[in-house]
């Protein structure tokens, strides 16, 4: 924020940069945190987001996007199921935890924005067909039989 400040970059955009990790809690740190000091009580709140909550269209729709991509290259397989399974695990537990309270998405904004999620990680995401190296033709032998 301070960056940006100094930058003088317009408020809409100072809005995105506030809100785009809202409150949402950094679980992947804290389990690592954990994880290495297992005798400690950690305080879970210590590993949240300051906030604020998005509270525009716009900055729920690219809070979801930032957590959906950067989710989307821990993937191990790319399959439209593992893809399905991830956009609906993320966008529903943002929704459980009330990271997206404060924006005036419905649920019907959320279910469009999941498939638009989905469609496009399958498109970016999705294997081709490996086809085998050319291989040079073999030339024919003429029939010995054959009369010139």
């Amino acid at each position: 924020m301070e960056i940006a400040k100094h930058k003088k970059l317009p408020k809409t955009i100072l809005g995105f940069i506030a809100t785009h990790h809202g409150d949402s809690f950094a679980g992947y740190f804290y389990q690592k945190h954990q994880e290495s000091h297992p005798n400690e009580n950690v305080d879970a709140s210590l590993f949240r987001y300051p906030g604020p909550k998005p509270s525009t269209a716009e900055q729920a729709i690219l809070t979801m996007a930032d957590c959906v991509e950067a989710a989307s290259h821990s993937l191990k397989e790319y399959s439209e199921e593992k893809i399905s399974e991830m956009v609906d695990t993320l966008i529903d537990y943002k929704l459980t935890n009330r990271e997206l309270s404060e924006s005036p998405l419905t649920f019907q904004d959320v279910d469009t924005i999941k498939k638009v999620f989905k469609k496009r990680l399958m498109a970016i995401y999705h294997t081709r067909v490996s086809y085998p190296k050319e291989q040079k033709p073999v030339k024919q032998q003429q029939n010995k039989t054959e009369t010139a």
